[in-house]
């Protein structure tokens, strides 16, 4: 019958009735610890433990604990890793981005759409920058890239109103000054 016991660790761990009193090593902190049986109210996961002795083990040094497969009678299974939180900056990029996007042609200003998209893309830029650079804490990269693109593409839509405007601009110009260039000009007297 398996012998369950507590490590130093917390961890509960279970070991066969030839290791039950003996030193043995705990898989996830690596201390060596008696394995004396503990009452359990629950049966909390176990740890398997393979024999070890404990005066060479304490002499060498030990290798890092390696994830092992998944045992079906409470094998050792590595932590997952924690979740990461969307970066709030990003989302704020997005939602500036789009707002000034969106406002900005609900009431037909181009000035909105411009420093908003603007705005956007430099929070979306600095939010992608801590994402990357928080390594792995962060999540959202997808959402900071997504701010930048509608925010370039807010103020790049005014750039081009502007540049078509101005050279729309430019045409007329060029073509009311060929039109006029049709009539003689001259101070000549009609008698």
């Amino acid at each position: 019958m398996p012998v369950d016991f507590a490590c130093d660790c917390g961890r509960m761990l279970r070991v066969g009735d030839d290791l039950a009193g003996k030193a043995v090593r705990c898989p996830i902190c690596r201390k060596i610890v008696n394995a004396v049986a503990v009452p359990t109210e629950a049966e909390p996961p176990m740890a398997s433990i393979a024999p070890e002795a404990p005066a060479a083990a304490e002499s060498a040094p030990q290798p890092a604990p390696r994830p092992g497969p998944l045992s079906r009678h409470g094998g050792v299974r590595p932590p997952p890793p924690p979740p990461g939180r969307t970066s709030r900056m990003a989302i704020v990029g997005l939602v500036i981005s789009a707002g000034s996007f969106l406002f900005g042609r609900w009431v037909d200003s181009l000035e909105i759409m411009f420093c908003g998209g603007i705005l956007g893309i430099g929070i979306s830029l600095f939010a992608w920058a801590r994402i990357h650079a928080s390594g792995g804490k962060l999540k959202g990269g997808a959402i900071a890239s997504s701010a930048a693109i509608v925010g370039a593409f807010s103020a790049g839509a005014v750039v081009l109103f502007l540049v078509l405007g101005i050279v729309l601009l430019l045409v007329i110009i060029v073509l009311i000054a060929q039109f006029l260039s049709l009539f003689p000009s001259g101070t000549s007297s009609c008698h």
